[in-house]
């Protein structure tokens, strides 16, 4: 009894920290450049993954990344840049939250104009914020 009664307790103890690991890690900011990165990296960006699926219309393959892809664009618009006016860096990155919301809202809908839509507007937006904020 008194063996099973530890068992549990540690088992418990394990769980415990791992929740506050787990919440230590969502806590965790990300910076412009690992959203950038996770986004749209060639090879393991999620951006490049929408596209695919879209183009496919492999609807499921597309939600996953469509979704991260959304919450990149939410963490983007929490951030600040060194280079350039705090005024723009908020109008872009606002923007980039909107859009990124339009690709995940366009494969929900599996609506494959509307996410091919979004995502051409999201590739054209890389231009005019990497001249006024990125190094």
């Amino acid at each position: 009894m008194l063996n099973k009664l530890v068992r549990v307790l540690v088992l418990l103890a394990a769980f415990g920290l791992g929740s506050v690991a787990l919440a230590a890690n969502k806590a965790e900011k990300l910076s412009v450049e690992d959203i950038m990165s996770e986004a749209h990296n060639k090879k393991k960006g999620v951006t490049p993954k929408i596209a695919t699926a879209v183009k496919d219309e492999k609807w499921d393959d597309a939600a996953k990344p469509a979704n991260r892809l959304k919450e990149l664009g939410e963490e983007l618009s929490k951030t600040s840049v060194e280079k350039g006016s705090k005024e723009s860096w908020k109008k872009l990155s606002e923007e980039y939250k909107t859009t990124t919301a339009s690709v995940a809202d366009g494969v929900k809908k599996k609506d494959k104009k509307a996410t091919e839509d979004a995502l051409m507007k999201l590739g054209k937006s890389c231009d005019a914020c990497h001249e006024a904020h990125r190094d």
